[in-house]
């Protein structure tokens, strides 16, 4: 997987946990939107190069596949979740009220929670 902005830990930055993975490492697509949350990566930000399927599967169509750049916040918060699932609190039990916020303000709330946690 290519990634981009400053090497974070563990093995998507890394070789072996150790070596800077330069080889995966592609500039910082600063000004393309990222995938997930639709706003703009910029040059300080920090990501994964994805495929995107695009098109319609034979017979009716052709599919084509073309790189798809998110923030690494925003693909952490697409396989963990919002900040109150990852605190126990989702607002679907009545256990918290929390006013939800836009995509990328959650990714980068989720981030700080999981990674202040060593996660």
């Amino acid at each position: 997987m290519l990634w981009f902005g400053p090497p974070w830990p563990p093995e998507i930055c890394y070789d072996d946990g150790e070596r800077l993975a330069v080889d995966r490492r592609t500039s910082v697509p600063a000004g393309t939107l990222c995938a997930d949350c639709d706003t703009p990566i910029g040059d300080g930000d920090r990501g994964v190069v994805m495929p995107h399927l695009v098109g319609l599967p034979p017979p009716g169509g052709a599919v084509t596949t073309r790189a798809a750049y998110i923030h690494i916040e925003c693909q952490m918060l697409s396989v963990v979740g919002p900040l109150a699932h990852v605190q126990g609190c989702c607002p679907g039990t009545g256990l918290c009220q929390r006013p939800q916020l836009p995509r990328r303000q959650e990714a980068l709330e989720v981030w700080a929670w999981m990674t202040r946690r060593g996660a």
